[in-house]
């Protein structure tokens, strides 16, 4: 009899793992192939395996895996005389082919699902990739043996179940009733591709991967068209709200080097375990297929997430991508981005689209609530403690995307910010967007500094701050002190150096494996003392009459700059600051004698009026450094993240030591300890590429120097 119809929500866990090992016995069975029985015994066999609830499986999936353990392992091991395995793969397709909406053959159909599922990712932990393609290879006349067989079934039953999969998704809609399909069918979807997962980065075969990139010979993979169906889930399952407003501004072209394989996590990690809805599902597989490959690579799905249309775009816009491209909602996925950024996976999609598709990036930068994406980034940059480090390398090289576009930086120093309440350092009201940005990103270079010693994120902040620094206008009393206070920290990190080494002091730091280590250390943060010298130069260059509160901290702190002067690389740089602090304390000494009673509104007036009589021309001339990022070798760093947001998904669940690609360490969550890059390098226009090559440093850093008012 059946005795899986009647089980309900009072039905235990030990029942329901119970009546599945015993279902599941037969594909377990070495001396009993079903492709063998008659066809009244299928038919019998499989109503009886597919009568289970699939919610009550679903919601079991690790306990109910866990405990089946022994019979998934003869599925696996006797899968090579029996194909078994082979014959639930053929069902599933059948199922998932027939698409009726009939509620009961939904149910069996969610049922199959989930049992493939379930015995596949036993199949891929437990072999190889090689191993598994040879599993999966059928003679012609096996297939006809099966009692649901169709003419339209073939030999390549990978193939045929990857397409079904792809069919319903895309043209079954989703209901109450078709729902639970569309989830099993989903985490199929990305159990299937884990082979990418469980194998070392870099390995050649990962068999499904392989298959929806190279179909076989005379098929067609529609891959638009599910770009599209899981944009829309993704979209549809969040409830957006409007975003706030801004500035209008245009398109940036784009390229700093992403920090691939810098693993090194900063804070201690955390659960990620939150209700997983569809929109999570589908974002997730959306990742994963659109990240395979790299960048370099030829990848529909990629191509297709870069050059949809916008269904309410101009014909101008239109003009720009493919006519073949499907067309979506900008501005739904804009505020759906909006509304779901601290999620990792909405960040990657994030920096995906704005540094791949160059018509939503216009689209983004034409906005006037640029602030709904920027603020939320800066609010993590500034509590960073319980975030990823790999998403705050993507926010950083997200905001060095943004900042190459010139209109972004002049139009965010005119977007007010009337109170930053997240921002407990310095009580900030009526800031603009800018200086907020660069207040945000100074502090998390200082933060660097005296914890982390990450050379990747000092050069992506200060990339974005020399983009910054030709557009500054009206700078906050508190940013202009920040930018002070950068080179200030800098430059001690570089003196600290420097003297030890002169003094003889070659006790190796943590980091330095050799003395050459060491020399190279002392030239990055001269590179680093160097640019942000030349930031601060962009500024009075361009923009000095328009930012007395940067002279005012300049004039303040002009002590610090003086040592600087006898180094032959600074001398020019050093120079101009000079000029610029000689010349505003010469006129606050003139017109005070006793400068130490001014107040610091009087001293700021002072200035401002004397600002009408600068002359611009007394300073030195330089190229102006702009930073633009460059994809380099992108999937070593996105295919670990992506993977590791799938591994605390609470809908999946891997032995850590079946999790190969993220390296020998295991962390809690998937996450892994892996080498830095030997080499990388800022593209910078108009002068020769900043070698950052370098070792990370102690946590030591001076105390603060004495700074005297004039």
């Amino acid at each position: 009899g059946n005795v899986f119809a009647t089980m309900g929500s009072g039905s235990s866990l030990e029942s329901i793992k119970h009546n599945v090992s015993t279902r599941l016995q037969t594909l377990a069975s070495a001396d009993r192939a079903i492709s063998d029985l008659s066809s009244e015994d299928q038919e019998h066999y499989w109503a009886s395996l597919l009568s289970l609830q699939p919610d009550k499986l679903a919601d079991s999936h690790r306990e109910i895996s866990e405990g089946l353990q022994q019979v998934l392992d003869g599925t696996v091991r006797n899968n090579s005389k029996t194909k078994n395995f082979n014959s639930l793969v053929l069902l599933t397709h059948h199922m998932l082919s027939v698409q009726s909406l009939d509620k009961n053959h939904l149910t069996r159909t969610a049922t199959a699902v989930f049992l493939l599922r379930v015995i596949s990712q036993n199949f891929i932990s437990s072999q190889t990739p090689e191993s598994l393609l040879e599993e999966l290879k059928v003679p012609n006349n096996w297939i006809q043996r099966h009692s649901f067989y169709q003419s339209s079934m073939s030999s390549n039953i990978a193939w045929d179940l990857m397409k079904s999969m792809i069919g319903f998704l895309t043209t079954v809609p989703v209901s109450e009733d078709t729902s639970i399909v569309h989830q099993e069918v989903l985490k199929l979807f990305v159990i299937l591709l884990s082979t990418e997962l469980t194998q070392p980065m870099g390995s050649p075969v990962n068999v499904f991967f392989d298959i929806l990139m190279e179909p076989p010979p005379g098929e067609v993979l529609d891959a638009s068209t599910l770009i599209q169906t899981l944009l829309q889930h993704f979209v549809d399952q969040t409830k957006s709200t409007p975003a706030s407003r801004s500035w209008l501004w245009s398109a940036g072209t784009a390229l700093l080097i992403l920090p691939y394989l810098a693993y090194r996590f900063w804070y201690a990690p955390t659960d990620n375990t939150n209700e997983t809805t569809q929109a999570d599902l589908s974002l997730l597989l959306l990742l994963l297929l659109v990240n395979y490959g790299g960048s370099e690579s030829v990848n529909p799905f990629r191509s297709s997430l870069m050059s949809f249309r916008d269904d309410e775009s101009d014909m101008a816009l239109q003009d720009a991508v493919s006519e073949s491209s499907f067309k979506f909602s900008y501005k739904k996925l804009f505020e759906t981005l909006v509304d779901r950024l601290g999620d990792d996976g909405t960040q990657i999609l994030l920096y995906l689209l704005l540094h791949g598709h160059q018509v939503f990036l216009s689209y983004v930068l034409s906005r006037t609530d640029i602030d709904a994406i920027v603020l939320p980034m800066l609010s993590t940059l500034y509590s960073p403690q319980n975030e990823k480090p790999e998403k705050i390398y993507v926010i950083l090289i997200t905001l060095v995307i943004l900042s190459q576009d010139e209109y972004f930086c002049s139009t965010i120093q005119n977007i007010n910010i009337p109170h930053v309440a997240w921002y407990k350092d310095q009580y900030l009201v009526e800031i603009s967007l800018g200086s907020l940005f660069t207040c945000v990103l100074v502090r998390t270079i200082k933060h660097n500094l005296f914890k982390l010693q990450d050379i990747y994120l000092h050069t992506n902040c200060l990339a974005s701050l020399t983009n910054l620094a030709t557009h500054y206008v009206n700078i906050h009393p508190y940013a202009a002190d920040c930018l002070v206070k950068l080179f200030v920290m800098i430059s001690k990190k570089w003196l600290k150096i420097k003297y030890s080494s002169e003094q003889g002091e070659t006790s190796l730091q943590q980091g330095q494996e050799t003395e050459e280590d060491y020399v190279s250390e002392l030239d990055t943060y001269h590179n680093f003392m160097l640019i942000s010298l030349e930031l601060i130069n962009s500024t009075i260059t361009h923009k000095l009459t328009q930012n007395p509160c940067l002279v005012y901290a300049l004039v303040y702190q002009k002590e610090v700059f003086l040592p600087f002067s006898e180094f032959e690389s600074l001398e020019a740089l050093i120079q101009n600051v000079t000029r610029v602090t000689e010349y505003f304390t010469e006129i606050i000494l003139t017109e005070n004698q006793n400068p130490g009673t001014l107040t610091s509104n009087q001293v700021l007036q002072m200035i401002q009026e004397s600002l009408l009589k600068w002359n611009p021309d007394v300073l030195n001339s330089f190229v102006d450094l702009h930073f633009t990022y460059e994809e380099e070798d992108s999937q070593q760093f996105f295919t670990p993240y992506i993977w590791s947001c799938v591994y605390v998904n609470r809908h999946f669940s891997w032995h850590p030591s079946k999790a190969k690609l993220f390296g020998e360490y295991q962390g809690q969550g998937g996450e892994s300890v892996v080498e830095t890059p030997d080499d990388t390098s800022i593209l910078v226009e108009g002068v020769e590429s900043v070698d950052l090559n370098a070792g990370t440093v102690d946590s030591v850093v001076p105390e603060d120097v004495a700074i005297e008012m004039i």
